[in-house]
């Protein structure tokens, strides 16, 4: 009998629920199932059963295997504090840090992170200082703190943090004071946000993206566009990159205030500046045309996009060309269509032709989806399709599809055109690349040093390779990475993972299993979307 990881998570969750020792199960599972990798919620809820029924040495045990490994822990570890009184928690945070101590490495400290991130989230505020004097006070823990105490709304009380904290020669960093500039921006307390804000700045803290949007994004929100232009352009010229978050406010505020000339205008700027946030900016400018009854004018922008080689969001595509072609503009839907089917044509008739067999013939629903699947995980979908990467996806189903199968099966048709919406957005935004994969230790980092919580609970991380370090200013970016094929037949597992940057590949204290890739990640990570076998793969990746 083998289980699945979702099971394996019920039944945790309900020995947890029960106060149940579960490691006698998870032994079982280990043993009975060799291809069985735990992933990183099962390992916290082993943790916390360890807690609930207060057998730390057990607990021990685990967290050396798991710091090993290079696992982090979140605050799922812990949550068994939350059903505990609070003299009862006192006496475990000390047992907890016991632990996490004589574990060591990563366990330590993402561990200790995420403890005090838990006490903060159930206001223990005393127990979470608390927990620092017994182990370190440290500017991270403090911003669990500060960003803690601005969402319960005791401002003064955050505010009294990075005082103590400079009392004590902890130095807060920008990350603290973007934790009270967001509280008083979303208060309206617009004055003392730029009396803090110049506080920061006279004490050498420099603004970072986050702050720049939060201020820009103030002043499109009272209608001071120009302003928040100015903060983009000094954010620019820092060498800070916008956020997409920070795109959409200005459209959205250029659309509110009926200047949609200058919303154009912006999204054409932003193309030059800023590569990235291009086809979400076209798309949503789009979008926002065609919902405010400019169906018309979606349209041309969507021509004007593609004939600058950049490929709609396609639910927006398919939404204005519905529009157009009920106000009875054909002429322009043709054109759409056209400069759609150009994006997607290439050898084997692209997009038509994809549709145009099952126009004919019948059609098994439960066949083509087998067939579907097998074209997903074919080898096709290589690197040296990047240029036709939806071409080659349609060119394989036409093949597996047996002509005797096919018809005009409307429910088919439906299922499929959802399918290619899914693939044609993906694709819309993506880059082709390799990645390969590098073994723990993993500290210390390019990006953060010794640091043990920069790595995310889950341990999906990687280290950049030449292809996007950027001198650096790569670190804590974040893509939705899948792999498309390797040398190994079947290594991919068509999962889509999202993965951030904390190291440059060509001087991880590891090194890749093979040099010269894109990127090189985590063996967590890496597992999660191919087999480990396969020691590279051609991967497609999108920043997030």
């Amino acid at each position: 009998m083998n289980l699945s990881q979702a099971q394996v998570k019920e039944i945790l969750h309900a020995l947890n629920a029960r106060g149940a020792p579960a490691l006698r199960f998870y032994n079982w599972v280990m043993k009975t199932q060799s291809n069985f990798e735990p992933c990183s919620e099962i390992y916290n809820l082993i943790i916390n059963n360890h807690g609930r029924i207060g057998d730390f040495e057990a607990m021990l045990v685990l967290l050396r295997e798991l710091s090993l490994k290079g696992h982090c822990l979140s605050e799922k570890a812990f949550s068994f504090l939350a059903v505990q009184s609070s003299n009862d928690v006192r006496h475990s945070i000390v047992k907890v840090l016991n632990v996490l101590n004589l574990s060591g490495g990563s366990c330590r400290g993402s561990g200790t992170q995420s403890l005090i991130k838990l006490l903060c989230n159930l206001s223990y505020f005393d127990l979470a200082i608390y927990a620092m004097e017994l182990t370190m006070k440290k500017t991270s823990y403090y911003n669990v703190l500060i960003a803690a105490k601005c969402r319960n709304g005791d401002f003064r009380d955050a505010r009294d943090v990075i005082e103590e904290m400079n009392r004590f020669g902890f130095d807060p960093n920008t990350k603290s004071y973007n934790y009270l500039l967001g509280f008083l921006f979303k208060n309206g307390r617009v004055a003392e946000a730029c009396e803090l804000l110049q506080a920061m700045e006279h004490s050498g803290y420099l603004p970072d993206a986050i702050t720049y949007e939060m201020v820009a994004l103030h002043s499109c929100r009272v209608g001071k566009m120009d302003e928040a232009i100015g903060f983009i352009e000094r954010m620019v010229s820092e060498g800070l990159r916008p956020r997409i978050s920070t795109h959409t406010g200005f459209i959205k505020g250029y659309f509110l205030l009926g200047r949609v000339d200058d919303a154009h205008k912006y999204v054409l700027d932003m193309s030059v500046r800023d590569r990235y946030s291009v086809n979400t900016n076209y798309s949503l400018f789009a979008k926002m045309l065609m919902q405010s009854g400019k169906v018309v004018d979606a349209g041309m922008v969507l021509v004007e996009m593609m004939q600058k080689g950049l490929i709609p969001d396609f639910v927006v595509y398919k939404k204005v060309l519905r529009g157009l072609d009920k106000m009875g503009r054909r002429d322009l839907a043709r054109e759409l269509k056209q400069s759609y089917s150009n994006f997607t044509s290439c050898t084997d008739g692209g997009f038509a032709a994809f549709v145009a067999p099952l126009t004919s013939g019948r059609v098994n629903i439960a066949v083509s989806s087998i067939y579907i699947s097998k074209v997903l995980q074919s080898e096709a979908l290589k690197v040296e399709v990047k240029q036709s990467r939806f071409c080659s996806t349609s060119l394989l189903l036409r093949t597996l599809l047996p002509p005797q199968t096919m018809s005009n099966h409307a429910k088919l048709l439906s299922w499929l055109l959802l399918l290619l919406t899914t693939l044609i957005f993906y694709f819309s935004t993506a880059d082709v690349g390799t990645s390969s994969y590098y073994n723990p230790p993993y500290l210390p980092t390019a990006c953060n040093g010794n640091d043990p919580t920069q790595f995310p609970a889950n341990n999906f991380f990687a280290a950049a390779g030449d292809a996007i370090w950027d001198n650096g200013a790569s670190c804590g970016r974040q893509y939705l990475v899948r792999c498309l094929s390797s040398a190994l037949r079947g290594a991919c597992t068509n999962e889509t993972i999202q993965i951030v940057i904390v190291d440059q590949a060509s001087t991880a204290v590891t090194k890749p299993v093979r040099g010269g890739t894109t990127m090189a990640l985590s063996t967590t990570a890496y597992r999660a979307i191919a087999n480990v076998a396969a020691q590279q793969i051609n991967i497609e990746y999108a920043e997030v």
